[in-house]
Formats: C-alpha cells, sequence, structure tokens
C-alpha cells in the first residue's frame, strides 16, 4: 500500500481494519476499539512507514477547539491501540515511538479490494487519433497481438480454399500471444481467512539454529504438533476444526518426540526425537490414531519421510540420504549432501524431492531439490535470500504451489511458490502469504483444498534474578529482552545479548546507562568480562560465516578477531592474567559433525594454539576464577568433567542431560541446567565433594514455558530467562489463485 493511498478496508498481519465504518478485526472477530484509538489507528494506517507527528495527531483526533490534557490522552489512547493489537512500546511489531515527534506504523499493509480512482490534479487530454480512426477505451490494458497484415484478394470472389492456409499464420501468432500472456506472473494467492485452532497451550515452535525443526503434520481431521509440558518438548494433537488439544502417548524410550512425517492416507507416522544432544538417533513408527510404536529396524537418523507408496522411508543420517524397504530393512545411500538433510518431502507424482540443508559452518538453511532416483542434489531460489533463511516445504496435495517458511524479510513468515505449469513455463518469485506480526513456522498444507496449517509465535524472554535468601526471582534489566547475561567484576556494569536482533548490549542493571558495544550486522551468541573489566571476550559471527572470537573494549569499538580460522569457534573463556583463553568446537548436532572436536588453549600474545590433553569429545570450557579448573562436557552433554592443570587430569562431577556449565565466584561450586528433568531445573555441584543441590526450576517463573541459565549475580544467585513461547496452531484459508 503505498502512502497516502485512500482505501476504506486494509489488512496488516492478523488484523483488518474499516476505516469507514471504524471497526477492528482479528482473525474476522471484531474487537471492542474505542473511537480515539481507532482513530489513531486510521491515521497512521493511511502513512505506513511515514513520521506522524503528534500535532498531526492531536489536530485530527482533537481540533483545535477541543481542551484536554494532550499528552495525558494521547498517551492513554495510544496505550489502547497497543494492547488492543498486542504490541510493545520496546519491541514494536506495528506501531514504532519516535521520541517526542510522534508515531509511524511499521508493518505491512495491504488493501482489500480496489482503492477508487484517484482524480489526477491537472487533467491531460489525449492525444487525438490518426484521421479518419476513432479512439476507442480499453478499461484493461491486455499484452499486444500483432495480427497478420490483409492480404489484397486477387479479385472480387473470396477464395475459399486460401482461407486455412491465411489462418494459419494468424492462429499462430495469437497462440503465441496467449503463451506469453499466460506465461506472465500469476496473481499472488492472498489469504481469505486466518483462524486459530489451539488455545493457551504450550507449543514449541522449535529452533533452527540447533537442529530443532518442528513437526507439524496432519491427517485430514486431526493437526499434530510438539508441546511444552513441564518445560520438556512432547507430541499433542488437535481437531482440524479446533477445541481441546490432547497428549499423543508415545513409548518412553522417545525422548522430546516429534513428527518426522505423515504417510499420505494418514495412517501412520514417522517419529524422531528431539534429544538436545544426540544428532542421530532411532526412527518410530507409529498409527496416527493411536497404539504401539515399533522402531524402524536399527537405522539412526534426524529426520525422515515416507516415500508416495509407503513401502520405504527415506531417512537422513550425517550429510547423506538414505532409502530403506520397510519390509526387509534394506538400505542403500540415495545421495550424498554438502550439509544434513531435513524435512524432506516427495511430490505428489513422485517424480522430486525437496528438503532442508543446514550448512554445517554457516549455520544458513535452504531449500534443496533432486530426483527421485537420488539424482543432480541442487540449491533452489539460489541468492534469493543473504544468507539463505528457507526450510520446510511441502506441495499443496494437486502440486501446484510448494509452500515454505523463510526469513527473508527479516523474521520468519510462510512464503508460496507456484510450480510452473505448460501455460507458465517461467519459475515465478516466492510470494509472501504471511507478514506477521508473529513468526511463522513449519506449514503444512491440508490433505485436501486450499487450506495449510502453521505455528505462529511471539517469543518472549524476561530475564530474572533467583535471590537464594528470599527464594524468589526477581526481574532484571527492567525487563529488557535479552539473553546471556554478564556481570562485571568491580562495576555495577552488566552485558547482555539482545534477544531482538543478537547484538552486544552493555549498562547498568536497572537498564540505564546502556551502550551498544557490537551492532548490526554481526549477531553474538555470549561474552565474558575480563578480569579488569576493560575488555569483553566475544563468540559472534557476520551473516552467512562461521562464528569467530573476537575481543571488544567494554566502552565500544576496536572490535578484534583473536584466531583467523575457517570453522567455528565457540565457547571462550579468559584465563589467568588475560593473557590467555580457552575455547572449544560447537557439539555435533549444531556443526561440523565429521570435524574432530576439543578444548583448546590461545596465548593472546604469541597466537600459539594448544589442545588441551584428553579433551577429544568435550566442548563448552569454562576456566575457574582461581585459573587452576578447567570445566567441560563430553559431546553428548551426558557428563561434566572438571580438568585439573596441576595433575592433568579429568575428573566427573555431573552427569544427566547437562547444559551451560558456570563457575561460582569463588570457584568452588559449579551451576548447571538438567534438561531432561521436569522443570528444567538449575543445580549446584560442589567440585570438591560432588555435593549436588537443587537450587530453583521454572516454576518460579509462573507461567513460564522453560527457562534458560546464563550467568551468576554478584550475590551468588543464578542469573536466566523466562521463556513465554506464545505459540499457536493456525489455520490459512487462502485462495490457490487457479
Amino acid at each position: 500500500m503505498s502512502p497516502g493511498v485512500q482505501v476504506d478496508k486494509v489488512r496488516f498481519g492478523v488484523f483488518e481494519a474499516d476505516l469507514r465504518a471504524g471497526e477492528l478485526r482479528k482473525h474476522g472477530v471484531r474487537m471492542h476499539l474505542q473511537r480515539q484509538p481507532f482513530k489513531i489507528l486510521a491515521a497512521l494506517i493511511e502513512h505506513p512507514g511515514e513520521l506522524v507527528t503528534r500535532e498531526e495527531l492531536r489536530q485530527r483526533i482533537w481540533g483545535p477547539e477541543i481542551v484536554v490534557d494532550f499528552d495525558h490522552s494521547l498517551g492513554t489512547a495510544i496505550n489502547k491501540l497497543r494492547e488492543a493489537l498486542s504490541d510493545s512500546a520496546d519491541t514494536p511489531h506495528y506501531i514504532e515511538t519516535l521520541a517526542k515527534r510522534g508515531f509511524r506504523f511499521i508493518a505491512p499493509v495491504e488493501p482489500i479490494g480496489p482503492p477508487p480512482a484517484r482524480t489526477l490534479e491537472k487533467p491531460v487530454s489525449p492525444p487525438a487519433p490518426p484521421p479518419e480512426q476513432t479512439a476507442v477505451a480499453a478499461p484493461i490494458p491486455v499484452a499486444p497481438v500483432p495480427i497478420a497484415a490483409p492480404v489484397p484478394a486477387l479479385d472480387s470472389k473470396p477464395v475459399r480454399w486460401l482461407r486455412p492456409i491465411f489462418l494459419w499464420p494468424a492462429t499462430a501468432i495469437v497462440l503465441a500471444g496467449a503463451w506469453l500472456w499466460f506465461g506472465r506472473a500469476t496473481p499472488p494467492p492472498p489469504v481469505v481467512r486466518f483462524r486459530q485452532i489451539t488455545s493457551d497451550f504450550s507449543i514449541y515452535p522449535g529452533e533452527t539454529d540447533i537442529d530443532r525443526f518442528a513437526g507439524v503434520a496432519t491427517d485430514g481431521v486431526r493437526v499434530f504438533f510438539p508441546d511444552f509440558e513441564t518445560g520438556r518438548v512432547g507430541l499433542s494433537y488437535v481437531l482440524i476444526a479446533g477445541g481441546e488439544a490432547h497428549r499423543f502417548l508415545t513409548p518412553p524410550e522417545i525422548s522430546r518426540p516429534s513428527v518426522a512425517d505423515i504417510s499420505r492416507d494418514g495412517a501412520e507416522l514417522l517419529i524422531r526425537s528431539m534429544m538436545w544432544a544426540e544428532t542421530e538417533q532411532p526412527l518410530w513408527i507409529a498409527p496416527s490414531t493411536g497404539g504401539s510404536a515399533r522402531k524402524l529396524f536399527d537405522v539412526m537418523a534426524h529426520d525422515a519421510a515416507w516415500t508416495p507408496d509407503r513401502k520405504s522411508v527415506l531417512y537422513s543420517s550425517g550429510q547423506d540420504l538414505f532409502l530403506i524397504d520397510r519390509g526387509s530393512g534394506k538400505s542403500r545411500k540415495l545421495a550424498s549432501l554438502s550439509g544434513r538433510a531435513y524435512w524432506m518431502r516427495y511430490a505428489p507424482n513422485g517424480s522430486t524431492i525437496r528438503f532442508t540443508v543446514l550448512d554445517p559452518k554457516t549455520r544458513a538453511i535452504s531449500l534443496w531439490q533432486m530426483g527421485a532416483d537420488g539424482k543432480n542434489p541442487h540449491p533452489i531460489l539460489d541468492g534469493w535470500s543473504s544468507p539463505a533463511s528457507e526450510c520446510c516445504g511441502d506441495w499443496t496435495s494437486d502440486g501446484s504451489h510448494f509452500i515454505f517458511q523463510s526469513a527473508h524479510g527479516g523474521r520468519p513468515n510462510i512464503w508460496e511458490l507456484h510450480e510452473p505449469t505448460f501455460f507458465s513455463p517461467r519459475q515465478q518469485p516466492p510470494f509472501e502469504i504471511t507478514a506477521g506480526p508473529l513468526d511463522y513456522f513449519a506449514p503444512v498444507p491440508a490433505a485436501k483444498g486450499d487450506q495449510l496449517f502453521a505455528i505462529g509465535a511471539h517469543t518472549r524472554r524476561e530475564l530474572f534474578h533467583f535471590n537464594q535468601t528470599t527464594h524468589r526471582a526477581e526481574p532484571v534489566l527492567n525487563n529488557i529482552s535479552a539473553r546471556r547475561v554478564e556481570y562485571a567484576h568491580h562495576s555495577e556494569r552488566i552485558a547482555w545479548v539482545s534477544s531482538t536482533d543478537l547484538t552486544l548490549w552493555r549498562g547498568r542493571e536497572n537498564g540505564t546507562d546502556r551502550v551498544q558495544l557490537i551492532p548490526p550486522p554481526l549477531t553474538v551468541y555470549m561474552a565474558r568480562w575480563s578480569a579488569d573489566d576493560r575488555r569483553m571476550l566475544v563468540m559472534a559471527k557476520e551473516p552467512g560465516t562461521p562464528y569467530k572470537i573476537y575481543t571488544v573494549s567494554s566502552d565500544g569499538g576496536d572490535l578484534q578477531p583473536v584466531l583467523e580460522e575457517s570453522r567455528n569457534q565457540a565457547d571462550p573463556d579468559w584465563g589467568p592474567g588475560g593473557t590467555s583463553i580457552v575455547f572449544g568446537r560447537f557439539p555435533n548436532y549444531a556443526a561440523e559433525a565429521t570435524s574432530p572436536k576439543d578444548i583448546r588453549i590461545l596465548d593472546l600474545n604469541t597466537k600459539a594454539v594448544s589442545v588441551l590433553p584428553d579433551s577429544t569429545g568435550m566442548f563448552s570450557p569454562r576456566w575457574s576464577p582461581d585459573g587452576r579448573y578447567i570445566a567441560a562436557m563430553t559431546l553428548d552433554q551426558h557428563s561434566l568433567k572438571v580438568f585439573d592443570r596441576n595433575t592433568s587430569k579429568w575428573t566427573p562431577v555431573a552427569s544427566g542431560l547437562i547444559h551451560n556449565p558456570i563457575w561460582s565466584h569463588d570457584g568452588k561450586n559449579l551451576y548447571f541446567q538438567a534438561l531432561q528433568e521436569d522443570g528444567v531445573p538449575v543445580y549446584r555441584v560442589s567440585v570438591a565433594d560432588r555435593h549436588l543441590e537443587r537450587i530453583c526450576d521454572r516454576t518460579v517463573g509462573g507461567s513460564a514455558d522453560s527457562i534458560e541459565l546464563w550467568g551468576i549475580a554478584p550475590d551468588g544467585g543464578p542469573i536466566g530467562s523466562f521463556l513465554f513461547y506464545g505459540a499457536e496452531v493456525y489455520s490459512l484459508k487462502w485462495n490457490l489463485g487457479k
């Protein structure tokens, strides 16, 4: 919608606004919104992307003759409008505040129906027609089709046997014109209905950066999706018509179950596990109506799909694709790829397979295609996004459209790719079906008709400090959405990574005195203060490149890489005196599964690198405050060990499914999170005697879906994030533009 264009009805996100009637609807349901907030909405929508000043709003809403407390009235109206839109001033999806100036509507606005014709300011007379011709108005512009020149008659009587000969060129030209006309871009398919089919249910939207792709499937009656229960991932379903969600029971051997695929007749599910640290895990076959599940022979894979006839299963293990006969168990390699494959799907006619490839170095995800025989694997939409961010696609039942997920516009949305046809042989660019304000994941076309299902999520993080005296969670940073919090050693400063754009910030605990240390396009994973608080050790990456370790001044600027390598560097920590650092590699599930993994020490002065003894198969190192110990986990995250630099020996101190170990300030204890236990609790273990103490779990966050442990506060209490996924399953009824 162009700024300044006047229309009666518009759509933005899941909302529709009737500007003439003064009505706001969400998913087609009318919402109660008072007159003044709606007038402000209308004023902003009429100029999307432009600043609407406070004075302009004053003149339009209240007028010059009405005396009000303008600042209070405007603030109240804006708050009510944001409340109706579920928007936030800190992280706006619709209305951006420009301090002391005004407001701007930042979401895409789409007119519903054609806008009324606009009158030109200055009438323009059409050119006069040539003599002996009449000017004819053409209300609908069409592609010009050349017409064959008339052939002079040889005599006054028509020669009938010549007519077919002369008609052939004209017919060919008309057909060529039709080919050109129909070969043009097909009108994009608009969403005609958007309906939420789950409500107040803890749904897991997945995390593609750590190989956790949300599994969604439908059998034509129900939709299956991953959920959260007691902080852990499970599997549930809901009727397509909506209503109460139900748990889908799976064997206890399947930890964190998720649907990999469903057979075309909807009878059987392929179920995989999203166990945090395991790359390849068993595959299971289960009736979609419930009942006993059974393993698919001895297959170890990270994703799978049914062949169209359900006689075989296509599965991915490592960077290879295999095909296994479900009757005999005979398996053969189908293709070798440049990364790990997920979301494999066969075209309805069975001739083609499309899948998602996760690049092991850059973490970029892209869509690929190959023949059903495994030949010619190659990317599609190559170069469309930079870096690539496309995944999780499937065809509509008739094969005419391919639906997929992409962050092409900066956030995950659902896109459509119109498949080439005889009359439209050229591949058209993708069309965006959703445009926020939620993040949309895992689109699945319905078994029949113009409908699809997807997860819509608005993930929110709230930082907390667990006070070990009061046993209560206290807010940190005034509810700034952040992660990876680190306190300085000798000041009240605190550093954090923004959850919004993964940039690095420094400020005070109350959120004041904020300074951005690392801006986009770099994205930051973690940061550590030096002992003198003057520098920070940072793990960050540029788009489409591996993670590197940098140092940066705690006042901003002077960003320097510490070691040039072509592979990912991870989990850096300062050594004694700040002259050396320890670092590791990503675990197998996160990158470079075929490369060796160990713990390394880098001398910052000489750039010499040494390998910590007996550290092969370990990652996530943490140097103790006194410099004597280095803690690290095994790659499967089942064991937390401590390396004594005096004895050069490793000693196990805790077991389970462990996440993010952190030293206490005195170096006597290690904090960590147990991912496999209910409530994903935080523990403290004594290095000396291995005494284990449960500190807190997700229940301290009330309605939080889960928690993440990030650091330790000056008083020794854990610092972490409450996770509120705010995700639901949505049905999109749309017009395929056939």
